[in-house]
């Protein structure tokens, strides 16, 4: 049964071929307005190989993620001159046959989404995968200036930063668990790459001029025992600026609540009031006054021993 198809069968002499380039798969997606030619091609343009050119893939992530941006909300593609006046959500309930543009370019970004989550956030989390070559898999990304920087850039907007009441239940698992590793980059992802022999501990502070949106990140999912309490080495490497910036996110989210408005602000106020962030810069500005304390102390048992062993050699002299 070497031929089993009959004659005449549509797929025998169709034209087809694989679309051989990132090149050319952007060139289909600027050609195509159509809303199921484009999820297709999101489908697999991750999968498209590269020619080889510097900066290509990067590119090519970039792109996904600002497809992607504002996946969450469908009033984030609402256009007004399109609404014409009326609210798309009665349009669309009046008239089912009319498309709604706000939710097809909705439907456009959340496969981007998706297939972020699949393809680049989920391998990076992998249960299944060795230590090592998840760590191999992260320093592919973090070697790359441009990619961290689009990571960055896209989850410093709440909008992206997935929420517990979101429908997308195994998205939020695969980028919160991307996330908490992530974030740490701004002070060292030694605690990823210990195990790759060719890592280069001078690429510690390589994304310090990131931390203050780092912060914010970490501020909006919460993780501030995650990242720092949990790992002693890196909240001995928050800096002065560091915590000054955590501060001034307590002090927004402080004046943005009416219920507070009236009282004056305070760390300590807002740390009785449950505030995670507060609780943790109270605990991290004591825990630096009793580093600096403990340093001191050392010095200090250092000088006293070697004034010791001074003043032992010079009684012994005759």
């Amino acid at each position: 049964m070497l031929n089993c198809l009959p004659d005449g069968h549509p797929m025998k002499e169709k034209k087809i071929s694989y679309i051989k380039s990132r090149e050319e798969w952007k060139k289909h997606w600027d050609e195509t307005s159509n809303v199921e030619e484009l999820i297709s091609l999101l489908h697999f343009g991750l999968d498209i190989p590269g020619s080889g050119r510097h900066g290509e893939w990067a590119e090519h992530i970039v792109f996904y993620l600002s497809i992607a941006h504002g996946y969450q909300n469908q009033s984030n593609w609402i256009d007004s001159v399109e609404c014409n006046g009326i609210c798309h959500y009665w349009k669309t309930a009046v008239d089912p046959g009319q498309s709604d543009p706000s939710y097809v370019r909705q439907q456009v970004a959340r496969k981007a989404w998706k297939m972020l989550c699949t393809k680049i956030f989920g391998p990076l989390v992998a249960k299944p995968l060795t230590e090592i070559e998840v760590a191999r898999k992260w320093l592919s990304y973090l070697e790359d200036d441009a990619i961290v920087s689009a990571f960055i850039g896209f989850f410093s907007e709440v909008a992206n930063i997935p929420h517990r009441f979101s429908s997308l239940d195994h998205d939020i698992s695969v980028v919160m668990g991307f996330l908490k590793i992530f974030v740490t980059v701004g002070w060292g992802y030694d605690h990823i790459m210990a195990r790759v022999s060719y890592f280069d501990a001078s690429n510690l502070d390589r994304f310090a001029h990131h931390r203050p949106k780092l912060l914010k990140i970490i501020d909006r999912l919460r993780l501030w025992d995650e990242v720092f309490i949990d790992d002693q080495l890196r909240w001995k490497r928050l800096s002065d600026a560091d915590l000054e910036k955590i501060d001034q996110l307590i002090k927004e989210h402080w004046t943005s609540y009416s219920g507070t408005k009236e009282e004056p602000y305070s760390l300590e106020a807002a740390a009785f009031q449950g505030w995670k962030n507060a609780r943790f810069l109270l605990l991290a500005r004591l825990l630096k006054k009793e580093e600096s304390r403990q340093v001191e102390l050392q010095e200090a048992r250092r000088q006293k021993g070697k004034a010791e062993r001074r003043l032992k050699e010079i009684s012994s002299r005759k």
